[in-house]
């Protein structure tokens, strides 16, 4: 196998676990509903990660942003960025967004690399969002007797959400059975102002 083939897809197998849940707990996936209508165009813009579950490949990242522009062929570009919390280093990585089915937008297959295959049942799901304020991400894949979990809450500012905020976005968790005991919160606080990020 050329090199550069084999490395690219060692790459993908990488980047499949970061669109793949890896929060894995025995039950069914909930029936959670994804926005509707959903409104690509106030969507797509610049997100701050503020809390996600664990995932394997982000372990060791913070600054965590995400930047969604439309595309011509009506995907979405992904450009995740980061800092390496252990070497300082900026990290970055660019993908591609496609609704997997026209009549719900809002479920999104999101792949890093040719060779990762376009998940039929989408492995982002924005199923909560203002567009100006917060975003709520979830995917689900059963694995079995288990459910395998990913979920993120993303912010248009490095900054915390109040109390009654995330109460109400942890409450709307809550009712599909999603735990936010599983969030871990993202650190800006090198990133950024300290005002700002607390």
């Amino acid at each position: 196998m050329d090199l550069s083939v084999a490395v690219l897809f060692v790459i993908s197998l990488v980047f499949s676990s970061v669109t793949h849940g890896q929060v894995t707990s025995p039950g069914v996936c909930p029936n959670i509903p994804t926005v509707r209508p959903f409104n690509v165009r106030h969507y797509v813009g610049v997100w701050y990660e503020f809390e996600r579950f664990f995932l394997a490949a982000q372990d060791g990242v913070t600054c965590s942003q995400a930047t969604y522009t439309n595309n011509n062929d009506g995907t979405i570009k992904v450009e995740n960025t980061g800092v390496n919390e252990r070497t300082g280093e900026p990290v970055s990585i660019e993908g591609v967004a496609r609704p997997v089915d026209p009549r719900d937008p809002a479920r999104l297959s999101v792949t890093f690399s040719p060779f990762q295959p376009v998940d039929p049942n989408g492995n982002y799901w924005v199923v909560k969002t203002d567009y100006i304020h917060y975003a709520i991400v979830y995917s689900c894949r059963q694995q079995g007797q288990n459910k395998s979990e990913n979920a993120y809450i993303l912010l248009r500012e490095p900054r915390n959400p109040s109390r009654r905020v995330l109460g109400r976005l942890y409450g709307f968790l809550r009712k599909y059975g999603i735990n936010p005991r599983n969030f871990i919160r993202t650190s800006f606080r090198q990133c950024f102002s300290p005002a700002l990020y607390y």
